[in-house]
């Protein structure tokens, strides 16, 4: 599999196929996301601040390496920015290599398994929603030796911010990874409002309590 890392923003095709059917009133929906994105981004960091210490303590304490984790991803119209994380695996695992696809992979720390079935370890891309990079539901930002092979309609999936959770990741079937299903993405491209954005949090929110006592060895990460 292609590795090799972009190091300039990904070319989308002039003609948008699907964004395009939603230009009428995109506006105000953006406007009013993003607002409502910088503010729930804001409370939540305020909030969860002991939590992301604690965390960062149980990393440092479990393991030797930095509290987070930097990745290149491919954001909207292709530019390339750092999605952050907390570490949850051995500083010497690629980062570049096929996401484990299960807990017992030996590249997970002690710590990382919990703070990955839990998703905790996404927390950190709070911060790249107070900067722009990210919104909190959209498409999830895919790494760019990925993107390089993307074809003209999955393309699209790179009209709109990024998110930290989407449709894929409420899905109940998710045996594809989401480069190789990215249905969802088109799906919710089409239909985004509001109202989705709202109900794929809440059922966002629903699935990580569920993960907390998981009745089958099934990863709820959402890479």
């Amino acid at each position: 599999m292609l590795r090799k890392r972009a190091t300039a923003p990904f070319d989308l095709p002039d003609d948008d196929l699907l964004v395009a059917k939603k230009r009428s009133g995109m506006g105000y929906y953006i406007l009013f996301k993003r607002m409502i994105d910088l503010l729930l981004a804001a409370i939540l960091l305020l909030l969860l601040g002991p939590l992301f210490g604690l965390i960062g303590l149980a990393i440092k304490l479990d393991s030797a390496g930095p509290v987070f984790f930097a990745h290149e991803r491919v954001g909207k119209n292709g530019r390339l920015f750092r999605m952050y994380k907390f570490r949850s695996m051995h500083p010497a695992a690629d980062p570049y290599a096929v996401s484990p696809l299960s807990q017992e992979d030996p590249r997970i720390t002690g710590v990382g398994k919990i703070i990955r079935r839990l998703c905790l370890d996404e927390l950190p891309q709070l911060f790249n929603v107070l900067r722009g990079d990210m919104a909190i539901v959209g498409p999830r930002p895919e790494m760019p030796f990925i993107v390089a092979e993307y074809n003209k309609i999955h393309m699209e999936r790179l009209r709109v911010l990024p998110g930290m959770t989407g449709l894929w990741q409420i899905h109940g079937d998710r045996s594809q990874a989401i480069h190789e299903d990215i249905d969802y993405d088109l799906d919710y491209i089409q239909r985004m409002s509001l109202f989705l954005d709202a109900t794929i949090l809440a059922r966002t929110m629903l699935f990580v309590l569920m993960a907390i006592i998981p009745e089958k060895e099934e990863s709820t990460h959402f890479d």
